[in-house]
C-alpha cells in the first residue's frame, strides 16, 4: 500500500491491541504515509505515535480521535482531526467520556450476570489500565473465562439492540458478524485496513 493513507486506527490507549510505537512501525512496514490515530475518547497515544513517526520519514500522523455520542435510539462515533487535543477542557472533556465507558463496562456486566454469564469487571479494568474502556475488552474476558463455550452466538446477537447486553464481538465464534475480523491481529473492527489484509 505504498503512499496509503489511513484515517481511522486505535490503539491499546482505547481498543486496538498495539501500542502506539507499535502500529505507527507496522503502518511504516506497509508504506502508510499518512496515519491518522483516532482512539475512542483518548489522545493519550498521539505523543508516542509523534515520537515514533519521526524514526520512519515520511510518515505523517494525523491527530485524531473518535467521540462516541448518544442519540435516542442510537450511538453515533464522530472522528475528528487536527483539534487542540491539549487544551484543558478538551482533556476534561475526554476524562469525562472515559468515565462514562468504564460505567458502561459496569452495566453491561450486570447485564451479562442477569443472563448468568458473570465477568470479572476488575479484569476488565485491569485489561484497559487508564485508557477507554470498551467491548472488545469485554469480549476479551469473556474469551478468556471460557463463557464463549456456554454463550455462543445468542450472546453476540445481544450487540444488536441497545436494550439488551451489547457485549462487542472481537474474537468471537463463526456466526458472529464481527468474527470475520481474526482477534489476533487488532480486537477492534476499526482496525487499519492495511492491517486486515496481512
Amino acid at each position: 500500500m505504498a503512499g496509503g493513507v489511513d484515517l481511522h486506527t486505535h490503539t491499546t490507549s482505547s481498543d486496538g491491541t498495539l501500542r502506539p510505537r507499535e502500529l505507527v512501525a507496522e503502518a511504516a512496514r506497509r508504506g502508510v504515509r499518512v496515519l491518522a490515530v483516532t482512539d475512542h475518547d483518548s489522545t493519550d497515544g498521539l505523543a508516542e505515535a509523534m515520537d515514533t513517526a519521526r524514526e520512519h520519514p515520511p510518515l505523517t500522523i494525523v491527530p485524531g480521535i473518535e467521540i462516541n455520542c448518544d442519540v435516542e435510539g442510537a450511538e453515533i462515533h464522530v472522528l475528528g482531526y487536527c483539534m487542540d487535543y491539549q487544551a484543558a477542557w478538551f482533556q476534561d472533556f475526554c476524562r469525562a467520556q472515559r468515565e462514562e465507558r468504564r460505567a458502561r463496562v459496569v452495566r453491561t456486566a450486570e447485564r451479562l450476570a442477569a443472563l448468568g454469564l458473570p465477568i470479572d469487571v476488575e479484569r476488565v479494568f485491569a485489561l484497559v489500565q487508564e485508557g477507554s474502556a470498551g467491548r472488545p475488552h469485554i469480549a476479551r474476558v469473556m474469551l478468556e473465562t471460557s463463557i464463549w463455550r456456554r454463550a455462543g452466538r445468542p450472546t453476540c446477537r445481544a450487540r444488536s439492540s441497545r436494550r439488551r447486553t451489547r457485549c462487542g464481538c472481537s474474537g468471537a465464534p463463526a456466526g458472529c458478524r464481527s468474527s470475520r475480523i481474526p482477534a489476533s491481529r487488532t480486537g477492534t473492527r476499526s482496525s487499519p485496513r492495511w492491517w486486515r489484509r496481512a
